[in-house]
């Protein structure tokens, strides 16, 4: 089943909305719990990984 152009977008809108609020519930939180956050660079990874990966199915289903 193909997505459309809305659905596409509307994806990418939510995933980086979402990665804003994980930053900026990390960076809340981080303040007051430091021995639990230590390693923002895993979030941020992590956050890329994910942005990469659906960016690869995306060109992959629209290749097919």
């Amino acid at each position: 089943m193909p997505f459309s152009h809305g659905q596409i977008s509307f994806a990418l809108v939510f995933i980086a909305g979402f990665a804003i609020a994980l930053i900026w519930a990390y960076r809340k939180d981080s303040k007051t719990n430091r021995k639990n956050f230590g390693a923002a660079w895993k979030i941020l990874v992590t956050v890329i990984i994910i942005m990469a990966t659906l960016s690869f199915i995306l060109k992959n289903i629209r290749l097919h």
